[in-house]
């Protein structure tokens, strides 16, 4: 199996989330790229701040009330589910 290695632009993990987390309709190819990233067919380079600012911006928008735009959901729950999402968009687990 070929590998190729990318630098991920949080832009492309914040559009996968909105798909895969709140089912929003996206760009088809951010989902396909960290898809091929997590199945291990593309290997890709994030920096530290991009994977906090995915983390956050996950449990910003799973806090936000439901009548603008997000989940309602309290501190705790939105803590835990954007911790768990995060380490499942990964092959490697990212600890906070």
């Amino acid at each position: 199996m070929i590998k190729f290695r990318i630098y991920l632009d949080k832009d492309v993990l914040f559009r996968y989330a909105h798909a895969r987390l709140f089912g929003e309709r996206t760009t088809r190819a951010s989902i396909e790229v960290v898809d091929a990233i997590i199945t291990g067919y593309l290997e890709a380079f994030v920096s530290p701040d991009v994977v906090f600012a995915f983390y956050n911006h996950i449990q910003y928008k799973l806090r936000r009330p439901v009548d603008r735009g997000g989940m309602g959901l309290d501190w705790e729950e939105a803590i835990r589910r954007s911790r768990d999402f995060t380490n499942s968009s990964s092959r490697y687990e990212v600890r906070f």
